[in-house]
């Protein structure tokens, strides 16, 4: 299903709080787009080490908007638009 620009950037706020909630190796989490419209775009420290206790979880979609998740090396600055915790 493909959601407008304002449609996705309208839930961003939510979306990341539950995308941050699911892995805590996520750094930022920001809107990413392709020919089939508009879709949550998560960048994930895979390097960060996190507690045995963490749980750690895959959210393929929020209100029927995709989930992509892009793994970084290391936390380094990422630019576009992107919301931080």
């Amino acid at each position: 299903m493909s959601h407008d620009y304002q449609y996705v950037l309208e839930r961003l706020d939510t979306a990341a709080k539950t995308i941050f909630d699911s892995d805590a190796r996520v750094h930022a989490v920001g809107i990413g787009g392709s020919s089939s419209g508009y879709h949550y775009q998560a960048i994930r420290n895979t390097t960060k080490v996190v507690a045995y206790s963490v749980r750690i979880s895959h959210v393929p979609s929020i209100d029927s908007i995709p989930v992509a998740f892009s793994d970084a090396l290391h936390s380094g600055r990422v630019f576009g638009c992107l919301r931080r915790c």
